[in-house]
């Protein structure tokens, strides 16, 4: 239960290092893409967290059939642990923070040149999934380091 746990607090360190570049540089893209309302940010944002989450819960998968095929845990460990190096800057740049609610996230987002409306959009429809996204990959590292 402790790897698991540290490995977890790890990751979640480099997210929170990374959360402003990763945040920035992909929001720059997205806005372009996705036009200048609130309704396509909030769409957008929810899309980046199901994305991000779609991709660490492959990798999951990956790596327990990989524990099948080797019958050593290692490699779930490492692909997960992988998978969580790039998944985490995302979440947690849709997480809320102590002061002001999002106001981080916010911030990331009228940086990157979301309009005030946009950023408050995809901050209040990207944080719950942030959570669900952080309890994705607290899970499965359980389940890699218990394969």
């Amino acid at each position: 239960m402790t790897m698991p746990l540290v490995t977890f607090f790890a990751l979640f360190g480099w997210g929170m290092l990374l959360r402003r570049k990763v945040g920035e540089r992909l929001w720059r893209s997205l806005l372009r893409i996705g036009g200048t309302g609130s309704p396509s940010a909030a769409l957008l944002a929810a899309g980046v967290q199901l994305a991000a989450m779609a991709g660490y819960a492959t990798a999951l998968a990956i790596g327990l059939a990989l524990v099948d095929a080797t019958g050593s845990r290692w490699p779930a460990v490492l692909v997960t642990g992988l998978a969580g190096l790039v998944h985490i800057p995302v979440a947690a740049g849709a997480l809320p923070d102590r002061r002001e609610p999002y106001a981080d996230a916010r911030r990331i987002l009228r940086a990157a040149g979301a309009t005030p409306a946009q950023a408050r959009a995809a901050t209040r429809t990207a944080g719950p999934f942030a959570f669900v996204g952080m309890g994705l990959i607290v899970g499965g590292l359980l389940a890699a380091f218990d394969a």
